[in-house]
């Protein structure tokens, strides 16, 4: 009798297998799925740290010099006249007022008309001769580390003849008023930078050290892949038809309301002040031609039926995380 009775218990069934695979593999893909969500959520999140501080940075500068600084747009020599000449003149102003014992000259000595091209020159000369570096064609990020990061660290031969630059290692400016634009070698003092940067976010060229360094976010690849974070200044309130990118990134006409689905619920935030903008873990501003939006006209910009790549940029516009939070509340 007792044999009989072990005889009939059994194990699990084929069936009972099954379903008891299929139910950890249900519970194994909405663990991933939530773990690759918070892992998304704490990446955008560090994105925004990143840009909240340099925000706070720029209100530090604006506090210390009485402007924010110029994103030097519009300033090479490859623009027309008038957008190059009216950029320009934007970074002599912040220049007399931020150095205003500089002597930066008012116009060409053999030209008393050139009061914008010759003594912007002056300056990129100036930069050029002391540190190495090529400012007059850089990009917004560039120059939001060139304000608030200051000029790159150098090393000189026994002729004082420039033999490395540096531009991940940012020195601030001369503390001298009247030479603010020393190298790090001459400069005997010197007001250190207004916003420490970190060193591996750093976009920069090794094989051409004379270009200045911008400063990226990390994408969904990884940290050795950086894009760029722009900076601009907002031409006014965020509402404008002329802010480029609010009404690029809607793929509405510039008079209408800045937003993707037309609402009027939302507010945008810091009207009027620089605007950042981090590409977000795609990488991808939501552009149509090598991923790089023109500043500060809007052009490239993909509109909203091609592909929504922009919806996950981070901006210090917004008070969400990202455009797509920001657009869904």
């Amino acid at each position: 009798m007792e044999i009989l009775r072990r005889s009939r218990r059994r194990g699990f069934t084929l069936v009972e297998m099954l379903i008891v695979i299929a139910i950890i593999g249900m519970l194994a893909a909405l663990l991933l799925v939530a773990l690759r969500s918070a892992s998304i959520a704490a990446r955008n999140a560090a994105i925004k740290m990143d840009i909240t501080q340099i925000d706070m940075a720029l209100d530090h500068y604006r506090t210390e010099y009485g402007d924010y600084p110029p994103d030097f747009v519009g300033t090479a020599a490859s623009y027309g006249d008038t957008v190059r000449r009216t950029a320009r003149s934007a970074v002599l102003r912040h220049l007399r007022k931020r150095f205003p014992r500089y002597p930066i000259p008012i116009s060409d000595p053999g030209d008393s008309t050139n009061t914008i091209d010759y003594p912007f020159n002056w300056f990129v000369t100036q930069v050029n001769t002391n540190i190495g570096i090529n400012i007059a064609g850089m990009t917004s990020s560039q120059a939001l580390v060139f304000w608030l990061g200051g000029l790159p660290e150098i090393t000189v031969d026994a002729k004082g003849v420039i033999t490395a630059i540096y531009p991940n290692k940012l020195t601030g400016f001369g503390a001298n008023p009247a030479n603010p634009i020393q190298s790090s070698v001459a400069m005997p003092s010197r007001i250190p930078p207004l916003f420490e940067f970190n060193v591996q976010k750093l976009v920069w060229n090794a094989a051409d050290t004379t270009t200045p360094a911008g400063y990226g976010s990390a994408t969904s690849q990884g940290s050795n892949n950086l894009v760029l974070i722009g900076y601009f200044r907002a031409p006014g309130n965020p509402y404008d038809s002329g802010n480029w990118y609010l009404t690029a990134l809607s793929g509405l006409s510039s008079s209408a309301i800045p937003y993707a689905d037309s609402r009027t619920t939302n507010q945008w935030v810091n009207q009027g002040k620089p605007q950042l903008i981090s590409a977000g873990l795609d990488g991808n501003y939501g552009t149509t031609t090598s991923g790089v939006p023109l500043f500060p006209s809007g052009g490239n910009f993909s509109a909203d039926d091609a592909g929504l790549a922009h919806r996950d940029n981070i901006a210090n516009f917004t008070a969400s995380a990202t455009l797509k939070d920001e657009l869904e509340q």
